[in-house]
């Protein structure tokens, strides 16, 4: 049999998701959350990029709340 393959980490799990908490180790988790984070937050900036990437839910809400605040 030739060397077992590795399967590929779902593109969903987070950062955080992968290593547990340790309470000796503070700053190994700062770090982690920082990069989950910094995740985060680009997956936003993205989203509002493209706006064409969100769900169809979100952007009805994000129309409904656009015509309220002209009309208001």
């Amino acid at each position: 049999m030739g060397p077992q393959e590795s399967t590929p980490e779902p593109a969903h799990l987070t950062v955080t998701e992968h290593h547990t908490m340790h309470p000796l180790n503070p700053h190994g988790d700062l770090a982690l959350f920082e990069l989950e984070r910094h995740r985060l937050v680009q997956e936003i900036a993205r989203a509002r990029r493209a706006p064409h990437t969100r769900s169809l839910a979100a952007r009805l809400w994000a129309r409904i709340a656009h015509l309220l605040h002209r009309d208001a």
